[in-house]
């Protein structure tokens, strides 16, 4: 596993990206974007297809370029090129007519060397959402986004927020990585599902308490819990109401497959 570097600093209300190979990123955009925040591909869960599609190129491209840029899978990156590909080969689709501006044209064209050979970028609307799918899946369960702010029980001190959208990847080393690199600066930490991610929030906690703003004298680095995401539990509702119905786990979650949620969305908006 790769090392988180020695020499970074944690600075107050910035946020930051922990990719799961243990680099540590604070976040900065070579495209302008304001405010600074956390990047993400797909921002609104419950929006249309469409939306979603031309959002992704309009107001986040980047978003999508920072996880060009910063990915360790080069199948990511050629998943963010074959997606651009789609959309532009579908823009009258999408965009129902209206033109993308000169602004956003010159810097996909720039930035994001789409028209390569090995991309292969055939297909229609249904192919455009699967391929945007298919880099926000990749993208969430590479990174873990993490954000510093101000303590509650210690001015001089900071509080650091975890939100995890992976699936099956146990985030506790590099969590403690973190504390440990950081602990003479930190005073408490949180760890939930991200929210914007999942669609869900959700505090993680040990033997039924909440990890939700621990102090970190309470904490045992030595024996963190198993942390990792699960995908969204069936109407929000905590996994023990379901288990107590004698469901199984299995039943209790959403399908981590985007080809699944795809076929779901499909379904019910038609192209």
């Amino acid at each position: 596993m790769k090392l988180i570097k020695e020499n970074l600093e944690l600075h107050r209300d910035t946020p930051y990206m922990l990719r799961n190979d243990g680099e540590i990123f604070q976040v900065k955009y070579e495209l302008p974007k304001f405010p600074i925040d956390h990047p993400y591909i797909i921002y609104y869960k419950d929006h249309p297809i469409d939306e979603c599609i031309v959002s992704a190129v309009e107001e986040r491209l980047p978003d999508l370029y920072w996880f060009y840029q910063n990915t360790a899978k080069e199948m990511t990156r050629v998943g963010i090129s074959r997606f651009i590909k789609l959309f532009l080969d579908n823009k009258e689709y999408f965009l129902k007519g209206r033109k993308l501006s000169r602004y956003i044209l010159d810097r996909v064209n720039l930035f994001i060397p789409y028209d390569t050979p090995y991309v292969i970028s055939t297909g229609g609307p249904r192919e455009t959402y699967e391929a945007l799918l298919h880099i926000d899946d990749a993208a969430n369960q590479e990174f873990l986004r993490f954000r510093t702010g101000g303590s509650p029980y210690n001015k001089n001190k900071l509080g650091v927020y975890f939100r995890v959208s992976s699936k099956g990847f146990d985030w506790s080393d590099l969590i403690a990585k973190v504390i440990r690199d950081h602990y003479y600066k930190l005073d408490n930490i949180s760890i939930s599902k991200d929210q914007i991610a999942l669609g869900i929030y959700d505090n993680y906690r040990i033997n039924g308490e909440t990890i939700s703003c621990m102090r970190l004298e309470d904490i045992d680095l030595k024996n963190l819990p198993f942390i990792e995401s699960l995908f969204c539990l069936r109407d929000g509702l905590p996994l023990g109401n379901y288990l107590k119905q004698g469901k199984t786990l299995l039943e209790c979650l959403w399908s981590s497959s985007p080809w699944k949620l795809t076929e779901r969305i499909i379904k019910k908006d038609k192209f």
